[in-house]
């Protein structure tokens, strides 16, 4: 068992900016007596080591640096696990018992018993289940400087604690816990749906919902292009493709084939990009075929007026009228141009078969 107390006295109090001195008077003891700490010359009494923890806002475990046997965490954390995913809840309770005994101060043992209670309590629509998952999610939060993964925080722990209140009925609590750890709009989407269905406050409601929808528009465009990239860089071209035609097809909806629509600029783009994919493959055919589909639809789009350019009803009613496809250039020629360009050293065979898609199409 190592110990770091001094170290950790000193650590802690250089990350508050405080000075030796500032600490003593704010623990009531001498400035010798904090020096003496920070050396290791000696130790502070139980009662000021509480105390030390509580002014950090660390636990004790933490402040004096105490590291359990990792093999018998992993083991707890190992069955817990196992009878999560198996849906054996006598033989997990009795783990979450004995782990919970052991372990009261160690983040990932609380934080993986409030995981498993809290999915005994779905599978079993257990109230006492949902409030012990509660305890322990709380706990986890005041352990959360022991934590080492970066998926969970306190931001996560806390929206699922508003999940469990929700599921027991505490509708308000839930509302106010959503919107205090709404950071960057995380829960937009859940606080329009509460506000919609369990208040009835529609135009507080369709704000919330509207904002989430444009972030998920947003993050639709980062996920399939991210992907994209994957499987280019893993020359999966076909996956590739398919993968932009899912995304044409769903931001195109069901309007008539000759309607202008707001997106079409950015199409533009996924068509070049199509294009570029098919070059790598040899096929320039197909490339080119995509390529006038591009120019084709540029100088539609380009060539309407902006009071012609249609945003599709239910995007109007989920607040998408803000067309962020937009910034991608000043026209739709233009867009599909540079996104050509872009990679031309690599595929010189598509700026050429560009240019002469371009005659093609401008010059009827």
């Amino acid at each position: 068992m190592n110990l770091h107390l001094s170290q950790n006295i000193r650590r802690f109090r250089k990350e508050r900016h405080l000075t030796q001195e500032q600490l003593a008077e704010a623990m009531g003891v001498t400035l010798g007596a904090v020096y003496k700490w920070e050396s290791g010359q000696s130790t502070p009494e139980l009662q000021l080591l509480v105390a030390l923890a509580d002014f950090f806002g660390i636990s004790t475990d933490v402040l004096i640096g105490y590291q359990v046997q990792r093999s018998s965490v992993e083991t707890l954390l190992q069955d817990l696990t196992h009878c999560r995913d198996a849906r054996e809840y006598e033989a997990g309770a009795q783990t979450v018992r004995k782990a919970l005994q052991k372990y009261p101060n160690h983040f990932e043992i609380t934080y993986a018993c409030a995981l498993f209670l809290m999915q005994m309590a779905e599978d079993r629509h257990c109230t006492a289940d949902y409030e012990a998952a509660l305890i322990q999610l709380d706990r986890a939060c005041s352990l959360i400087d022991q934590n080492t993964d970066d998926s969970v925080s306190e931001l996560s722990i806390r929206n699922k604690m508003a999940q469990i209140h929700f599921r027991l009925g505490h509708t308000e609590h839930c509302l106010e816990m959503l919107k205090k750890y709404n950071f960057c709009g995380i829960n937009h989407a859940q606080i329009g749906c509460i506000l919609a269905d369990s208040y009835h406050r529609t135009e507080e409601a369709a704000d919330y919902l509207q904002r989430a929808f444009a972030q998920i528009l947003t993050d639709l465009d980062y996920v399939v292009m991210g992907f994209t990239t994957v499987l280019f860089q893993k020359k999966e071209y076909e996956t590739m493709i398919s993968s932009i035609e899912w995304l044409r097809t769903v931001l195109q909806g069901r309007e008539p084939e000759h309607t202008v629509i707001w997106f079409q600029k950015y199409e533009c783009v996924l068509l070049a990009i199509e294009a570029e994919v098919f070059c790598m493959m040899g096929k320039d055919r197909q490339a080119k075929e995509k390529l006038t589909e591009a120019a084709v639809l540029a100088r539609r789009f380009d060539s309407a007026r902006e009071c012609d350019i249609e945003i599709p009803v239910l995007l109007q009613v989920l607040g998408a009228a803000e067309n962020h496809y937009m910034s991608y250039g000043d026209t739709a020629l233009a867009a599909a141009q540079r996104r050509v360009m872009t990679d031309a050293e690599a595929v010189p065979r598509l700026p050429v078969l560009w240019s002469e898609v371009q005659t093609e199409v401008y010059s009827e």
